[in-house]
């Protein structure tokens, strides 16, 4: 067949066609990706603003729940109570007793609220231990309010019919009452439940205070077992939804609750809209899944309680993709493939060489790095008649610490002597771990009279020193020379551990 006859013709356009048609397909195809990937990316910016604020809340609340666990279990052993509790009054227009609008905080005094129900008088030993616990969390509840954006309140609410809030809350705004008992957060805290004691977060309501809209974040809190109240955090949904909104992408993101209801969009940019959608809206308003024209992301934010979704269009995305491919995309994506193996690979080589030189187990140089670092100061020590110290450091009867506790018990000891040996040290000092249970320390411009008052030091800091969870007490022998002129490092090594030697001989 000849290649100009016109069936080769016809063949070779045909080819090319199909060539074309499947490298367009290609790059559009590689693009949408790209344009899914950065959404994917920008949606988890998105998502992870809004799980920052819940982590931050969790880890808050949890630290708090299990600060009042302890503080009721260390109330109960003694009987020292706070005493602010003097401060108690009876509000009978209400039927209550409380603590309101201290104006000054010291240890007499709390910040927040406290309201009970009943008079002072009715309050029963065990309800004043559980108080007492509650207003020892003041520093904390102070820290969430300060740390947490927009948080509104924090409390405890005990099942003994009392509540601690923070910050303070005026009688005529708002007390503790039966009727929190009724709450969406208290009852998803009770323990028939709750019964994995998990954080639980309310459904949307406006806050009695004024605040506005918001959810409860609540922890239960248990002492012996037994169900005590619940620790909670109030977060305002207007901190969610300007947080999302500031993270630019394709697509609209939504965190809504487990009935599919939209609690917050990245939609509505202004608070006063916010507000307003929250109002008229939130209540009915639930997010409709069109999977014939949208793709969907899925995150979850907080489990069984709030879910993201960013939702795209795909004649949005496919129209992007056309516009982007005009680019030689797969010269960039070349180039960025080349860029990212020269940067692993220099990060591969840099941990090689570190495993290299660094004792796995103290994270100290090993010998043979410390060698080489060693020269070079021995050099400069000769070349400017600088004095240099060299330590040989030896644990004392280390087999019997193994032999009796266990090599692991050992590891912790070493790690613990280093640290005390790297407490000692100034930070042109070296440190290495010579072997075994040796460490090496190098002294640049040191004599051997303070050389040798640094020894006696770490040799008393490590007596006294107990090391590891087992409360270990191991000694020390430290050998210390200066140095001389034109030494070499293999004799003065040699001599450092004749001086452990004698050192080890002499009494350890």
């Amino acid at each position: 067949m000849k290649l100009d006859s016109k069936k080769v013709q016809i063949t070779i356009i045909v080819s090319l066609i199909i060539i074309f048609i499947i490298g367009s397909y290609v790059i559009v195809t590689q693009e949408i990706e790209n344009i899914e990937s950065t959404i994917a990316e920008r949606a988890t910016e998105r998502v992870n603003k809004a799980t920052e604020k819940v982590v931050l809340i969790r880890s808050f609340i949890k630290t708090m729940g299990k600060h009042m666990e302890q503080s009721i279990s260390l109330h109960e052993a003694d009987n020292d109570l706070h005493p602010a509790l003097d401060r108690i009054e009876d509000y009978p227009q209400i039927n209550a007793s409380a603590i309101v609008n201290q104006t000054v905080y010291d240890r007499f005094n709390i910040n927040g609220t406290f309201t009970s129900i009943g008079t002072k008088s009715e309050l029963m030993p065990e309800q004043y231990k559980e108080i007492s616990a509650a207003f020892s969390l003041q520093s904390i509840f102070e820290s969430a309010v300060d740390s947490i954006p927009d948080l509104k309140w924090v409390y405890y609410i005990s099942k003994e019919n009392f509540w601690y809030i923070v910050p303070n809350l005026a009688l005529n705004v708002a007390y503790f009452d039966k009727k929190n008992y009724q709450n969406d957060s208290w009852v998803k805290a009770l323990p028939e439940n709750n019964v994995e004691r998990r954080l639980v977060m309310s459904s949307i309501y406006e806050d009695a205070a004024g605040k506005g809209y918001m959810v409860s974040f609540v922890m239960p809190v248990y002492h012996d077992e037994q169900f005590k109240g619940i620790i909670g955090i109030d977060v305002s949904l207007e901190q969610f939804s300007t947080s999302m909104s500031t993270v630019n992408t394709m697509g609209d993101s939504f965190l809504i609750d487990e009935q599919n209801l939209i609690i917050v969009s990245s939609l509505l940019k202004e608070p006063d809209e916010i507000q307003t959608y929250i109002k008229e809206k939130v209540v009915d308003n639930s997010l409709k899944f069109d999977h014939q024209r949208y793709d969907y992301l899925n995150f979850e934010v907080f489990k069984g309680e709030i879910n993201f979704v960013h939702q795209i269009k795909r004649e949005q995305k496919v129209k992007a993709a056309f516009i982007n491919s005009l680019r030689e995309l797969l010269l960039l994506l070349s180039l960025a493939i080349m860029a990212y193996m020269i940067y692993y690979f220099r990060i591969l080589i840099f941990q090689v060489g570190l495993l290299a030189n660094t004792d796995p187990l103290t994270s100290l140089l090993n010998r043979r790095a410390m060698e080489n670092a060693v020269l070079p100061l021995l050099n400069i020590n000769e070349r400017y008649e600088q004095q240099m110290c060299f330590l040989l450091a030896d644990i004392d009867h280390f087999k019997i610490v193994n032999d009796n506790y266990g090599h692991i018990v050992g590891d912790e000891v070493l790690v613990s002597i280093t640290e005390v040996l790297s407490s000692c040290l100034r930070s042109s000092d070296l440190l290495s771990r010579h072997g075994g249970e040796e460490f090496f320390i190098v002294l640049p411009q040191t004599d051997l009279e303070s050389g040798a008052l640094l020894a006696e030091r770490i040799r008393t800091s490590i007596e006294n020193t107990r090391t590891s969870e087992n409360k270990v007490a191991v000694t020390i022998s430290v050998g210390c020379i200066e140095v001389r002129d034109e030494e070499s490092f293999d004799s003065a090594i040699t001599r450092a551990d004749n001086m452990l030697y004698e050192a080890k001989s002499t009494g350890r």
